[in-house]
């Protein structure tokens, strides 16, 4: 069903009774107000354009219907960017302590070719300066004979 001036004393002008039984029917006042827009032949006395009737009336209430609506599409959205920003914090503290994880295991040792020790067997060297095969701490060369 279409927006109608039924509802008023005079059914071919679209009057301040049309306008609240049009919003019970379920339009909104943005789209009455465009009904008025579109059909400015359906107005007459002091509800035409400008003559600070029903179209005026119309008009600022649908300006406000969608400030309303402009204004819960924000806060919706403002909501939404929150709920995806915690996601991502989430994510962000997992890798972290994943990463933690990972780290905090002993690192590998690493076995030199060519290198022999006091009783001739492979040494391993163990690797992040957590000491070494020669019961060093970090990085000790002092001299290098070739």
């Amino acid at each position: 069903m279409a927006i109608s001036s039924q509802y008023g004393a005079n059914p071919d002008y679209f009057g301040h009774a049309d306008y609240a039984a049009n919003l019970s029917a379920g339009y909104s006042p943005l789209q009455i107000y465009q009904y008025l827009q579109a059909n400015p032949s359906r107005l007459r006395g002091s509800n035409v354009p400008g003559a600070g009737g029903l179209f005026e009336y119309a008009a600022g209430q649908a300006q406000s219907y969608v400030s309303s609506n402009l204004q819960k599409q924000l806060e919706e959205q403002a909501a939404r960017y929150a709920s995806l920003q915690k996601e991502q914090e989430a994510r962000m503290a997992a890798m972290q302590q994943q990463l933690r994880q990972s780290q905090s295991q002993a690192a590998p040792s690493i076995e030199v070719t060519g290198v022999k020790g006091a009783a001739g067997a492979a040494m391993r060297i163990a690797g992040r300066s957590t000491g070494s095969a020669f019961g060093r701490t970090g990085l000790q060369i002092q001299s290098i004979n070739i």
